[in-house]
């Protein structure tokens, strides 16, 4: 196990380096990205493992950026809705939802979930909600799945993914625009000292302070089974990857899950996943 797992890192390090990753840095190829695998990994996971049938049910993406994903819900028969907190991507993802010759109806509002008075008039009007890589950048995890569990019809579901902390880019560097994100595990130092480096590297300030915010998150599976006990949720399916299914559109690899002996390891599964999918569904009131 100790030599697959260096194994493993190595190897992902490797890939890192020699892939561009601007993709981060590119709208509408992001865009792309996320589209692609919400619609041949997002939702038939849903579908075939959660066994949910989301054709003409509501559907909410929270954090929806450009609105890639929740495009693919609309696409698939959805009544959809996006919400971020940024403005200017809205604007981006209201573009794309027209572009190409589409024309689709999507909502897309401008509204913070950590704000219950924002989402007032949208209690019980959802049968999914999606969080597509973002529950890792709420602060107050227990607030906000209150919170969202609100907006969700009696019995149901919400589906999450994210990385977990301990994962070699645990806190999104890979953004980074210096060697910074080619480098695994620097999130793993001291705030202070991963500020202090970021900066001498001249990234962004406003990009510093994302992913220094993340170290108020540090969201692994250990804090994550925490949460999930005291969550108004019952977990439907967990499924973790070695490879993120995002990996297939920004190196070209194949996502590859980790088998449920693996899943069941307690440290060794916070350093060797990329990814985690997690359905939940509201418990009875």
């Amino acid at each position: 196990m100790h030599n697959f797992t260096f194994s493993s890192l190595r190897f992902t390090s490797y890939v890192l380096q020699i892939m561009p990753l601007d993709f981060h840095h590119d709208a509408i190829h992001y865009w792309q990205m996320q589209y692609r695998c919400a619609q041949e990994y997002v939702i038939p996971f849903l579908e075939n493992e959660c066994r949910l049938d989301l054709r003409g049910k509501n559907v909410l993406e929270i954090g929806c950026g450009e609105g890639g994903v929740i495009a693919a819900f609309y696409d698939h028969g959805c009544a959809a809705v996006g919400m971020d907190i940024s403005e200017t991507r809205l604007q981006r993802a209201r573009d794309r939802a027209k572009s190409d010759g589409h024309q689709r109806d999507i909502q897309f509002a401008c509204v913070n979930i950590l704000q219950p008075e924002q989402t007032a008039a949208w209690r019980q009007q959802f049968d999914l909600i999606v969080m597509k890589d973002v529950i890792e950048h709420l602060p107050g995890h227990r607030q906000a799945l209150g919170h969202i569990a609100t907006l969700l019809k009696p019995a149901g579901h919400l589906f999450f993914s994210f990385p977990p902390w301990y994962m070699p880019f645990g806190a999104h560097q890979q953004m980074f625009h210096s060697k910074l994100k080619f480098i695994p595990f620097t999130h793993l130092l001291p705030r202070a000292w991963f500020r202090a480096l970021a900066q001498r590297l001249g990234e962004p300030q406003i990009l510093i302070d994302e992913l220094a915010g993340l170290y108020d998150s540090r969201l692994s599976f250990a804090a994550l089974n925490k949460l999930l006990r005291e969550a108004p949720f019952n977990v439907v399916v967990k499924k973790l990857y070695l490879t993120n299914p995002m990996y297939k559109y920004k190196f070209g690899l194949r996502p590859i899950s980790h088998p449920s002996f693996v899943a069941r390891l307690p440290i060794i599964r916070e350093f060797i996943t990329t990814a985690a999918y997690c359905t939940l569904q509201l418990k009875n009131t």
